[in-house]
Order: C-alpha cells, then structure tokens, then sequence
C-alpha cells in the first residue's frame, strides 16, 4: 500500500515546489505596485488550492480576464501579464514529470519554435545594450514560451472526460461573472477604479450624446473604448464555446440552463458596440450551422437571427450609428503596420517595441502612408506580429490558426452525435469559438494581450487532447 501511495505523496511533494516561482512573483509584484498588494489575497488562495491538485491550475488560467491589463512600472509587462507567468509556474513541475516524448514533439512544437526563433532574432537585431537585450528576450521568446507552456499545461492536465468539463465550465462561470458584472455596470453608470466597468466613449461615438459609455468590464486599458474591444472579442470567443456546452447538455431544463448562461454574454457583448466581435460571432454561428450539415435549418435560422440583432440594433441607443461606421481607421492602422514590416521584414521593429517605433517614425514615413497613427496596436494580431518580430511570426502565427481549426474540425468529425453527444456538441462550440476568435484577431489584437491570449492556448491544447481521445475514428458523416 506505501509503494501504490508512493507515486501521488511525490507529485504533491514537487507540486508544492512548483508554488515557489510563483510566491516569488507576487512579492516582486508587490514591490513593484503596492497598490496591487490586494490581488494577493485571490492569488493566495489559488496557491493553496493548488497545493492539493495540479489540476486546479487550469482554474487560475480561466480567471485571467479579471486581471486588468495595466502596466507595470518600467517593466516591460503588464498586470496581465501575471496569470499566464502564474500558471506556468504552478504547472512547469508538473508538466515536466508528467509530460510524455509525444507531449514536448506535438504538433504545435513546429510553429512555436518559429514563433520563439523569430522572437530570438528580432531581439539580437533590435537590442542596443546588455539590459535591451534581456528586456527584448523577456517580451519576445519568454512570452512566446510560455504560450507554448499554456498549450503543453492544458493537454497534459486534460486526460480525463472529469478535467475537461471541469474547465469548460470554469471558463464558461467566468464569461457569465465578466458579463454580469458589464451589465451591472452599464446600469448603474459604474466607473469603478484602476478604469474598470464603463469607459468613455470615443468623441466620434458621442455625437448628439446617444453613445457616451461602452462596457469595459475588467478588461480597462489606457485607450478610450479600447478594452470594449478587447471584452467583445472575449465574449465572442466564449459564446459558440457556452452554445456547443448547452445543447450537449443531457436534460431539456439543464439545457434552459445552458441558455441562461449565453444570454448575458450575447447582452454584454452588444453594450460593448464592437462591430468586428459581433460580425465575426455571427461567421462563427453560421459555420457551427454548415458544419453540421444543416443547410435548411441555417436558411430558416439566418433571418431570425438577423430580425433579433436589428431588433437589438433598434433598442440599445446609438448602436446603428456604430455599426454604420466606416472602416477608414483600422485601414490606416493596417497600412501603418505593412509600412513598418516593409521596412524591417526579417527581424521587425523589436517585441514590445511598436508604440516606441511608431512614434519615433519621420514624417516622411507618414507622407508614404497617407495617414497618421497613433493606436497602441495594429489591430490586427497577424501584422502585430510581423511588425515587431518580423514575416517569420506571421507564417508561425497563421500556422499556428491553422492547426487550431484543423484540429476542431476533425475532432467535430470523429465524434458521433448519437453516441457521443456531448463531445460532439462541445467539439462544435469549439470549432465556432475558433473562427469567431481568429477572424476577429484580423480586426484587433486579442491574442496579443496576454490575458485574452490564455484563452486561445487553453482551447489549443484542449483540442489537441480531444484528437488524441478520437485518433484513429474515422470522421462521422453528421
């Protein structure tokens, strides 16, 4: 009986190291923002859930979209910086006694490597002393790393069916909080601290004083409207992801449940007036449609959901004069972008370097363009990429979509919906929350920011698992 106990005394014997990288952080963190020192509390009582299962790092992962993204300091990272850094901490232990050959040489370990060399390069072309080229490195292949980390934590920690649910639904619980709590906002005219809740609106918005506000959430950010954007791009990731769990649900009241859980999501979603989160969330319900084969039931569903959104159009004020807007300003940010690639295609401006590069840029840079940019992104994650670590990035970023949605697909099409339900709804929620994320990825840089980027590593290496359950089925005509 010790020798079968053995094995578990020993994997919360090196769990309970793996808690002291992260304990190191957070006094940095203190030390650095005191006024953060409150945010210690939740991370604490994380450390000591993780102190009885590994697993539970998964559920730190899914609260990263409370983090604010404020910055910190001088050092080149941000708040929200921190979960990820977290969860790579807890897990890296566990990752490495637990993590098999086929685990470290999957599939992603290809791209990634191009996205980390890529971040290598770019900070040898970039740096301009010792110190530079520690802080390049640390935005660029550590960031880079621990995506790779995040995708590596969610497949090995999600072997078993019970792990699996237990994270779609944390992540699920969240969007409904994050989304309550916008709602919350927006009716009580809530501008809460560090600029959480509503945000100003841009001055175009405000015209006859129709839209003064946007929902922000926890998603707050220097820029007025810009983590509006952010929210809404989460939100949609998250609802086909809500859609695909609530129909595989197994009773009719649960899945009424389910329902109750996307509703909110839907609501905030529109109070954050995000004209590319809302077009792309649509794609992604109309591909979940065609995926399962159900041509008729999309021509009957399409206009019913296009009289609900002119409905949602007609009640929630100014919302038709935003989605009126043209789409002038996001094409100057991408030509921006290009401009910057093609002047330094191979190694790019520097990670983190874009709002340093654009505003060092001589105004002939600007005659050559035709407009002047002064966004703190591309709005674009695919040239945000290229533009601070060169064309390598982009090849490794699109590789790195591609494969998603490969995967989501043929994991769609092993399952059987008779047999396999469940798993063949969620693998469809899966593969909508996909699309609806890497198309709204063209329009804004959500992947990019570090607390929106867990979400796309967790569903990545959920994915990879699920193939791994379903290798060797042939695909199931639905």
């Amino acid at each position: 009986m010790a020798a079968k106990n053995a094995p578990a005394r020993t994997r919360d014997y090196v769990t309970r190291y793996a808690l002291a990288p992260g304990a190191t952080l957070l006094g940095v963190l203190v030390g650095f923002v005191p006024q953060y020192a409150i945010l210690v509390l939740p991370m604490l009582a994380g450390a000591v859930l993780l102190w009885f299962s590994p697993q539970a790092t998964l559920l730190l992962a899914s609260v990263s979209v409370l983090v604010p993204p404020a910055q910190i300091g001088g050092l080149g990272f941000g708040l929200d910086d921190i979960v990820p850094i977290l969860v790579v901490s807890f897990g890296a232990v566990h990752l490495l006694r637990h993590a098999t050959r086929d685990t470290w040489v999957g599939p992603y370990l290809p791209p990634f490597l191009l996205l980390i060399a890529s971040g290598f390069v770019s900070a040898l072309a970039n740096a301009q002393g010792v110190m530079s080229l520690v802080a390049l490195l640390a935005k660029g292949v550590v960031r880079n790393g621990i995506s790779f980390l995040l995708v590596l934590i969610a497949y090995t920690f999600t072997r078993t069916s019970r792990v699996r649910d237990l994270l779609l639904k944390s992540l699920i619980l969240v969007a409904v909080i994050e989304s309550t709590f916008g709602i919350f906002s927006y009716l009580t005219d809530y501008y809460g601290p560090l600029g959480i809740g509503l945000v100003q609106a841009e001055s175009y918005l405000q015209v006859g004083g129709v839209i003064t506000s946007r929902v922000v959430g926890t998603l707050s950010t220097s820029g007025a409207g810009g983590g509006s954007n952010f929210l809404g791009g989460y939100l949609a990731l998250n609802i086909p992801l809500t859609i695909g769990w609530a129909m595989g649900l197994a009773t009719r009241r649960s899945r009424w449940l389910g329902a109750f859980a996307v509703a909110p999501q839907i609501v905030c979603l529109t109070l954050t007036y995000t004209r590319a989160s809302m077009a792309c969330l649509l794609l992604g319900i109309v591909v979940m449609i065609a995926a399962k084969g159900r041509l008729r039931l999309l021509i009957k569903w399409v206009p019913v959901m296009a009289f609900v959104a002119l409905l949602l159009v007609m009640a929630i004020p100014g919302l038709a004069g935003r989605i009126g807007g043209t789409l002038s300003e996001r094409t100057g940010f991408w030509l921006t972008a290009l401009h910057m690639i093609a002047d330094k295609p191979l190694a790019g401006v520097g990670p983190g370097q874009y709002l340093a590069s654009l505003a060092q840029l001589p105004i002939e840079f600007w005659q050559g363009v035709g407009f002047f940019s002064t966004a703190f992104n591309p709005h674009n994650t695919f040239l945000f990429y290229g533009v601070e670590q060169g064309l390598l990035a982009v090849v490794a970023m699109v590789w790195l979509a591609g494969l998603s949605l490969k995967q989501a697909f043929q994991v769609f099409r092993r399952t059987d919906f008779m047999s396999q339900h469940s798993m063949n709804l969620v693998s469809l929620g899966i593969l909508g929350g996909l699309v609806t994320h890497l198309s709204n990825n063209l329009f804004a840089s959500l992947i990019h920011l570090p607390s929106l980027g867990v979400y796309f590593w967790l569903l990545c290496g959920l994915v990879w698992r699920l193939k791994s359950t379903t290798e060797g089925r042939p695909a199931v005509d639905s």
